[in-house]
């Protein structure tokens, strides 16, 4: 997984993360999920899937399946812009369980929790009823705004907003 990070690097990513069962020290790996962020995605995914066979391929997210000193595995890229790296973090890097608890928390509180941010949707408005474009201030839909975006830059966001302490990686178990 070094030398995948590396390549994004070193290809026009600002930055890039190893995320998924990796970063949560999970004794078990099916695959490699990495988060990348660049202002060019495209250049950024052609670099990405040259490393490997190209499963699929789509404007956010890529996944090629890579061999290596004769074991293989799939690995997924997701491409962010600054202003939903922590977001994004927090949602790849899982777990499945974890994050179903926080988008619980999260529409409790009147909020909508994803891989975009933190979003307080407009008074009257249900978010789970449209269709939704998130962007870096709101989400909108048919080209007016639903929701005001409260954060999600950082990955520390996620937790502040809903009032519960960080998780730790390692920790994101259930």
């Amino acid at each position: 997984s070094q030398p995948i990070k590396k390549c994004l690097l070193e290809n026009g990513a600002s930055r890039a993360e190893i995320c998924g069962s990796i970063r949560r020290h999970s004794p078990t790996c099916k695959d490699i999920d990495i988060v990348a962020e660049t202002l060019d995605h495209s250049s950024l995914k052609r670099a990405f899937e040259g490393l490997g066979t190209v499963l699929w391929s789509g404007p956010v997210k890529s996944s090629i399946f890579i061999s290596n000193g004769g074991q293989s595995m799939q690995c997924d890229l997701w491409l962010v812009n600054s202003w939903h790296w922590g977001s994004a973090l927090n949602y790849v890097t899982g777990s499945k369980n974890h994050n179903e608890r926080l988008r619980g928390l999260a529409k409790a509180r009147g909020m909508r929790l994803n891989e975009y941010g933190i979003y307080v949707p407009n008074e009257g408005v249900d978010l789970g009823s449209m269709r939704v474009v998130y962007g870096p201030t709101s989400a909108q839909s048919g080209g007016e705004s639903v929701a005001k975006r409260i954060g999600g830059t950082d990955e520390r966001d996620v937790y502040r907003i809903l009032g519960i302490p960080y998780s730790h990686p390692s920790q994101r178990t259930e």
